[in-house]
């Protein structure tokens, strides 16, 4: 019985900060929105930045926002429970109070339930046993003091790890760095890079098929919002290497437990190709750190126990405990800072923007803005970005997509102001404006020179 309390205390403390953090808004996060829309539309599927099986999950438990909502809430509530189990209630409280978890676990994002296969994944391909400096060779080999059955129900763990991470690669495909990973440490066995091929194919042929960009090209970019500047030169690639390093040590500096306590760290081994991606990226976020969240908790707890259970260690266990107590205590006053209950007036008057074009406009209507996914679906019509070119090809590109009405918003992205705008202000006899507050504007766009007819503002 007394086992399962530090399990049960895991699940109250992650029920309990997850409704203390809960946000009854849709995340000003784009891809919360992308991920809906998604979901609205499997039968026309045509995402290449997005695999399909979240967008699925999202349409199974229907279009009500707290309910998508609810599938990071439950895989972070679970994620909590799994480390608990495996490594203790220390590691469980280090994985519920690291912000970039938290933040992500009441939106609409894959993040939270890639963490969540990825973690079971990794721990399984690791075996039941907390030994990993043994567990990897349980699927290569037969090593000593392992009998038959033994190595029977290591390599089933093994399997059912890995085809648990094959399937995360279909939920984001970064998998795919943390699949490789796992797969480079079964050297020449070529069973896994098999079937690891013949699971991730049809993914990667569809993305090809619709001009998809790889993560690696992409990560490679000198801009990211910029692919026309080409590829980043070698030492700007140093460079943003290192700003990464800086970032990322500063945001979860637990991350260096991995380097420090022993043989835990090879649970670090399947993700040093997606640290790897991180710190190539052309710009760092705490979301990235997601994934590393559980793993690195799993070390520091594990790594903290082996050091106090040394005679001349004991004392200081309680010391520790307390102070790391502390740090979670402020991580989660940080993480409820960071998502405030309501929007900011500038999102707010973004949202008001879309229930004004909702109901006063036709269902038909496409709509361009800076964050058409979001905006599109406050409106529930059809959004479209636009360029980061000059006045003249983005105006252009408005007219190809046949965008009815404009939206220039106050949220404080440079790309309005340096390219919608002048755009706007160049053909400005040919748009109207519908609706304005606070510096936030639609604009109707005429078509074929027919002036559009007066609607409420």
């Amino acid at each position: 019985m007394t086992r399962l309390l530090p399990l049960a205390a895991a699940i109250v403390l992650g029920n309990v900060l997850l409704a203390l953090t809960w946000a009854p808004h849709l995340s000003t996060s784009g891809d919360n929105a992308e991920y809906i829309n998604l979901s609205q539309h499997l039968g026309d599927y045509a995402s290449t930045k997005f695999p399909p099986l979240y967008p699925a999950v999202l349409w199974l438990v229907g279009p009500d926002l707290t309910a998508m909502k609810l599938v990071a809430g439950a895989s972070y509530v679970a994620l909590g429970a799994v480390v608990t189990a495996y490594a203790g209630i220390l590691a469980g409280v280090l994985t519920l109070t690291m912000p970039a978890l938290l933040l992500m676990s009441s939106q609409v994002m894959a993040d939270v339930p890639f963490a969540l296969l990825v973690t079971v994944g990794v721990l399984l391909c690791a075996s039941r046993e907390r030994r990993p400096s043994r567990s990897w060779i349980a699927y290569s080999g037969d090593p000593p003091g392992f009998g038959p059955a033994v190595y029977q129900t290591a390599q089933a763990w093994w399997w059912t790890g890995f085809a648990i991470l094959l399937l995360s690669c279909y939920v984001k495909t970064a998998g795919v760095a943390i699949v490789l990973g796992v797969l480079l440490l079964q050297g020449r066995k070529l069973r896994p890079w098999a079937v690891a091929t013949l699971v991730l194919a049809p993914w990667f042929a569809w993305t090809w098929y619709h001009g998809g960009n790889t993560y690696i090209g992409k990560s490679l970019l000198a801009n990211g919002y910029y692919p026309e500047r080409g590829f980043v030169a070698p030492i700007a690639l140093l460079e943003r290497v290192w700003s990464n390093v800086n970032t990322y040590i500063y945001h979860m500096p637990m991350i260096l437990a991995l380097f420090i306590v022993g043989e835990r760290r090879l649970l670090l081994l399947p993700f040093i190709p997606y640290m790897g991606l991180t710190l190539i990226w052309p710009w760092a976020a705490d979301r990235m750190l997601v994934p590393l969240v559980p793993i690195c908790a799993i070390a520091l707890s594990l790594g903290v126990k082996d050091a106090v259970s040394k005679p001349w260690a004991r004392h200081t266990f309680y010391a520790a405990f307390i102070a790391l107590a502390v740090l979670a205590l402020g991580r989660v006053v940080l993480a409820h800072q960071a998502l405030p209950d309501e929007l900011s007036p500038e999102w707010q008057r973004y949202r008001d923007a879309g229930v004004w074009l909702r109901d006063n406009t036709p269902k038909e209507s496409i709509v361009c803005a800076r964050k058409p996914g979001w905006l599109g679906w406050h409106a529930q019509r059809k959004g479209v970005g636009f360029l980061f070119v000059g006045r003249d090809s983005l105006w252009q590109d408005l007219l190809d997509k046949r965008v009815d009405y404009v939206v220039v918003d106050q949220l404080g992205y440079a790309a309005t102001p340096r390219h919608l705008i002048p755009a706007l202000q160049a053909h400005g006899d040919e748009l109207r404006l519908r609706w304005s507050s606070g510096g936030t504007h639609i604009l109707e766009m005429w078509h074929d020179g027919t002036q559009a007819e007066d609607s409420p503002r």
